[in-house]
This record gives C-alpha cells, sequence and structure tokens, in this order.
C-alpha cells in the first residue's frame, strides 16, 4: 500500500544505483519532501528490491539489470553531491515515515510463526564480511559476535543479519567467514534471516524493513545497514574502524540519530572502533538502568560518545582481517 493520490505528477525521476546508503540519506528525503510539499506524485523508476522503500509512490517501476556502485548523491538534491556533510538539510529533504508505515498496524509484521521466541522484545546485529579496499575492516568478528549473543539472547529475539554480496547487487566481494555456523550451533533460538527469506516468494528489503521496526535494539556495522538500523529512533551500536563517516560526515557529526526524524537523544546511535567497548556498552544498556524512585520506572543507560571520533586510533590494537575466517 502507498499514501493516496494527489492526482497531480511529480517530475518523473531516474532509477538510482548506487551505494544503497546513500539513496536512504540523499535520494528517498528529497523525493518524499517533493511529494508531499508539492503534493505531487512521484513517477519514479527503481533498481529491483528499492520498491518498498519507495511505499509513497503511486508510479513506481522496477529498472532491471546493473549492480549498485560507488559513487555521488544526484545533482539537485538537498543534500549535494555527497552526503558526508557536516548537518542533514532543513529544507526540502523529509525522511519518509518508515516506522509508522513497517510497524503500523495495517503493516506489522507478524513474526509469530518465524520466531522461536515471539514474545521477547527484538534485537537486530546487521554484519558484513566483504572486501573493503583489500581486505574486511568493519565486520564484527565471530568472538565479538558470540559476546554479543551471549549479553543478548537471554533478554531479546535476535535476528542475525549478514547478506551475501550477490544478493547485495553491488560490487563488493564476500569473502569466506564462519559466523552464521557458529550461530547455527551455539545459539540456535537466534533467528538468521538466510534461513526466513525466500527470495521466490518474499520481498528482501520488505522483510528486512519489517523486522528492524519491531527491533528495540540494533548493533550494525559501518555502511549502508547502519543508516538502516539509525532509522527507527531506538539504540543502535555501530562498529566502525575505516570510512569516510569517520572524518568527514554522520559519525564525525552525531547526526545519524537525526535520521529517525524522531525526538531522541542523538547519543542512541553511537559508534565505536573497538569490539570490546562496544559489546560493553551494549551490557550497560542492559544492565545499568537508573531507577526512578517517584514512580517506580527504570530508566535505561544512556550510551556517550565520549571521545571524538576524529581523534581515536584508526585500527583496533592488534587487528588482524584473518581472524575468524
Amino acid at each position: 500500500a502507498s499514501q493516496p493520490t494527489h492526482g497531480t505528477p511529480c517530475p518523473s525521476r531516474k532509477a538510482y544505483w548506487q551505494e544503497f546508503g546513500y539513496e536512504i540519506q540523499g535520494v528517498l528525503p528529497w523525493y518524499y519532501d517533493e511529494h508531499i510539499r508539492l503534493r505531487c506524485d512521484l513517477y519514479v523508476k527503481g533498481m529491483p528490491g528499492s520498491r518498498y522503500l519507495y511505499f509513497w509512490s503511486k508510479n513506481w517501476t522496477e529498472e532491471p539489470g546493473g549492480h549498485r556502485s560507488s559513487g555521488y548523491l544526484p545533482n539537485g538534491n538537498p543534500m549535494g553531491i555527497n552526503p558526508h556533510v557536516q548537518s542533514l538539510p532543513t529544507v526540502n529533504w523529509t525522511m519518509p515515515p518508515f516506522s509508522s508505515f513497517f510497524g503500523g498496524d495495517g503493516a506489522r509484521l507478524d513474526v509469530s510463526l518465524v520466531f522461536p521466541r515471539p514474545k521477547l522484545p527484538v534485537a537486530v546485529i546487521f554484519n558484513k564480511y566483504t572486501k573493503e579496499f583489500d581486505v574486511p575492516y568493519n565486520f564484527l568478528d565471530v568472538d565479538t559476535l558470540r559476546s554479543l549473543l551471549t549479553v543478548l539472547s537471554p533478554v531479546y529475539q535476535v535476528v542475525y543479519v549478514r547478506m551475501e554480496a550477490a544478493k547485495l547487487m553491488d560490487r563488493s566481494e564476500s569473502v569466506p567467514f564462519r559466523d552464521k555456523e557458529m550461530i547455527r550451533a551455539e545459539y540456535p533460538d537466534t533467528v538468521l534471516l538466510d534461513d526466513v527469506y525466500d527470495e521466490t516468494t518474499m520481498d528482501y528489503n520488505l522483510l528486512m524493513f519489517g523486522i528492524s521496526a519491531r527491533s528495540s535494539l540494533f548493533v550494525s556495522v559501518q555502511g549502508g545497514n547502519s543508516v538502516i538500523a539509525s532509522l527507527w529512533g531506538v539504540p543502535n551500536f555501530i562498529y566502525a574502524v575505516k570510512g569516510k563517516e569517520i572524518n568527514l560526515g554522520g559519525f564525525r557529526y552525531g547526526w545519524y540519530g537525526k535520521l529517525s526524524g524522531c525526538d531522541v537523544p542523538e547519543s542512541l546511535v553511537t559508534v565505536y572502533d573497538r569490539r570490546a567497548t562496544l559489546v560493553k556498552e551494549v551490557w550497560k544498556w542492559l544492565h545499568c538502568g537508573v531507577r526512578d524512585e517517584k514512580n517506580g520506572t527504570s530508566v535505561g543507560y544512556i550510551p556517550v560518545q565520549q571521545v571524538p571520533l576524529l581523534e581515536r586510533a584508526v585500527y583496533e590494537k592488534g587487528f588482524d582481517p584473518n581472524k575468524n575466517r
């Protein structure tokens, strides 16, 4: 379903074939703002799998073929051609209401048949293990995943998401990694998105956004997945050691928390270049709440970006890209 038609066509827009995170940050808010500001119906072509990114468009058509690649934002958009900016635009830029669409009563995903523990709150771990420049850098290794699942599994229904390069439809190259084997063997109640997704009957982004809308906590890594995890107004713990976001963009200037459009502290989205520190902060979030004696409620621990990213080490001490392959 999409929003009601306005009856007046907007200018036609070409399909965007660059990075997925760029499309969410710079293209979707621009087109959606035009849709609501001009009260017109957007005509847009999109790459395969992008239909539900444009759920509000009555006139979306698929442009088949091709792969995503690195590049820039389209000319004329309010962020400029590069999304690594100091602040988000304040005019002609409105993030589509992903939470209300994917999490509303009419579209809320029924997880009772696919989650082993459907009554628990959901936590999503996004990961990747692809070659970045020469070797993988921004990834959660197997030992870190084991630590995170030990912390999260007693409290949450955990969903683990790591897409292979072929499904990403970009030019990244996946390399062997033993994460999913470990999870299936040691944490059988964890849901692997691979095991739920059926490419013959399901839309991948619809499934992923439907699960994300139900999540109460995210752990993610640098890249488009950290953008997705920042759209919902809940804690997002990001691991990043390499990328332009660290020195030039959203990580450096702390605006990822504003992508949700919710009135939440920006510190709900925090970035770490130490895996052990990230796990510790997740543990604190779960166990270090402050009790409000006036009404008996518990106020959650708020993670704080204590050290400016620009001043931190680029790599973890003892970083070994071959570990846990």
